[in-house]
């Protein structure tokens, strides 16, 4: 749980925005580590499991990430 809050706190994103990013959106090794920013976790209207979709406003955000973070993922 600490590591989500600890992403959350050095990106800005919402939850949802956290729990729908994959580890191909993560890119670590570059010489400014970022973050793409582009799904969300969303549950249906009929209530059972979560879904990926498009994030709320529907943008894309490339986020760098600091330094405690990348050391955290």
């Amino acid at each position: 749980m600490r590591d989500i809050f600890e992403f959350l706190a050095g990106t800005g994103c919402r939850i949802s925005e956290a729990l729908g990013l994959h580890w191909e959106d993560v890119h670590l090794e570059e010489e400014v580590p970022w973050v793409l920013i582009h799904r969300a976790a969303k549950e249906p209207r009929t209530k059972g499991k979560l879904w990926i979709g498009p994030t709320k406003t529907e943008d894309v955000r490339e986020l760098e990430i600091p330094q405690f973070l990348v050391d955290v993922l």
